[in-house]
């Protein structure tokens, strides 16, 4: 009888961790997919798909706010014709209903009137999970166009 509710203590044991572990791994998942999706909005310039990942209800250390981000984001579209990003580090740290996303990247902005800028920085993304979609709450720090050679 002991051996009996050992086995079944160990397998109960197992199947939670399983479970915690694909819990885990699925939103992880889904991060990863948003900022994939995000990035190819940016690059594609399309505002609309890219104001889907931020939270109405964001805001930052700068003062940003959802409206805000929405005119920069207009305004650099117009004014650069090509956008290229480049992400070198990813790192997800998840806690229930909200995740910090740590990442390393690399963009390059032209126009005609600037020529080719690039730059890198470390970025750091909050999300929230707001009616089951992870959304944006705060980004820091912003200041990603510093050229680089």
């Amino acid at each position: 009888m002991k051996e009996f509710l050992k086995i079944l203590l160990i397998l109960i044991l197992i199947v939670a961790a399983y479970r915690a572990f694909n819990y885990f791994t699925s939103e992880e998942r889904r991060l990863k997919i948003i900022i994939n999706r995000g990035q190819e909005a940016i690059e594609r310039e399309d505002l609309e798909e890219c104001m889907r990942y931020i939270s109405q209800d964001y805001s930052d250390e700068y003062d940003q706010t959802y409206q805000s981000i929405e005119e920069d984001a207009k305004k650099a579209f117009e004014k650069y014709d090509e956008i290229n990003i480049w992400i070198r580090k990813r790192e997800i740290v998840l806690r229930d209903s909200e995740a910090e996303v740590n990442l390393g990247i690399i963009i390059s902005l032209s126009s005609k009137e600037t020529g080719l800028i690039k730059g890198q920085e470390k970025l750091t993304l909050y999300f929230r999970k707001e009616n089951g979609y992870w959304r944006i709450i705060k980004a820091s720090p912003l200041k990603i166009f510093v050229d680089i050679p």
